[in-house]
């Protein structure tokens, strides 16, 4: 879950998200010493700041992110149905973020349009790269953005990157936002016996929305 708060150590508002406690017992804190290094470092116009993690005295997890007041990318696309120029701007803003951040080996992980903020209603900036880092964690992003091999679905000789896994997503995204819907609506069911072949369905052709 992610709230906005205010941080008395910062002096400003910033997206509290507060993971799981199940991911505890998952190396936990050592992966936020390692997020704080690798994020902390992570400096781009169009991806939001962490500015820092830890374990609060009850024992919850926490990252303290930058709050970027805006519109989710799909809620504008729907909304406003901007034009195709206006929308290739938007995609090569979030491209040149996505690539900064690869660049330095760091891979988001849940890249959708609802992770990408309209600051001011033009400038878009991706959030959420809170326990992301270098790590391809299968089962973990959101459905109709996940590539096969983070669903654990893919040729066993096929050896998965994270950077892979990020560009797939990526593409989900840019599908949505010209088209204005994902590339897939997946079955409010998904069973292991279902996933594989609805995974390797090939997407409707875009329009542009």
């Amino acid at each position: 879950s992610i709230f906005r708060a205010r941080s008395r150590k910062l002096g400003r508002a910033v997206a509290l998200k507060l993971p799981r406690r199940v991911w505890l017992g998952w190396r936990f804190a050592e992966r936020m010493e390692e997020e704080r290094e690798i994020l902390g470092a992570l400096e781009h116009p169009n991806i939001a700041r962490l500015y820092d993690a830890g374990i609060a005295a009850d024992g919850q997890p926490y990252l303290a992110l930058e709050y970027v007041p805006g519109i989710p990318l799909d809620a504008y696309v729907n909304t406003k149905q901007p034009p195709v120029r206006d929308r290739l701007r938007l995609f090569l803003l979030v491209a040149r973020a996505v690539a900064h951040a690869h660049g330095r080996m760091i891979v988001h992980g849940d890249l959708k349009p609802s992770n990408v903020i309209l600051r001011d209603g033009e400038i878009p900036v991706l959030v959420d790269f809170g326990l992301s880092g270098r790590h391809l964690r299968p089962g973990c992003g959101t459905l109709e953005f996940c590539a096969p091999e983070v669903l654990g679905i893919h040729d066993p000789a096929f050896r998965p990157t994270p950077q892979a896994a990020d560009i797939y997503a990526f593409g989900c995204l840019a599908y949505e936002l010209f088209a204005g819907k994902p590339p897939m609506s997946w079955p409010a069911r998904v069973s292991p016996a279902t996933s594989v072949p609805f995974a390797r369905t090939r997407p409707e052709k875009p329009r542009a929305s």
